[in-house]
């Protein structure tokens, strides 16, 4: 049926959409994220699965009390995470789908 539903069209369509999903998520796990705290006296790296590849203290940093040292390493962790989340985002990725033109295609 030429003018009718095409479902082997609409199961094309779907798994190359997860393929772009896949890859994009693949992307983003192999992409390096760095946050730097207190001008530089903490930098914190981060790979997107998340792992944290390392942590850098300035020399300096080690004369401050043990709290502050904590609190700005925190500091560097939460940021380079929040990196790792706008990476990748599969909302944002599907708020980009044309549904009109999806269900065009569809012809129901």
């Amino acid at each position: 049926m030429e003018d009718g539903f095409n479902l082997d069209n609409l199961l094309g369509k779907a798994q190359e959409f997860q393929k772009q999903m896949q890859d994009k998520q693949k992307e983003s796990q192999q992409k390096e994220y760095e946050s730097s705290i207190g001008g530089g006296m903490v930098k914190v790296t981060c790979n997107g699965t998340p792992n944290i590849t390392s942590i850098t203290l300035d020399e300096s940093l080690l004369q401050e009390n043990k709290s502050d040292i904590e609190e700005m390493i925190k500091l560097g962790v939460n940021e380079v995470l929040k990196q790792v989340d706008k990476g990748f985002n599969p909302q944002e990725m599907l708020s980009n789908v044309d549904i009109g033109s999806v269900l065009k295609n569809l012809k129901l």
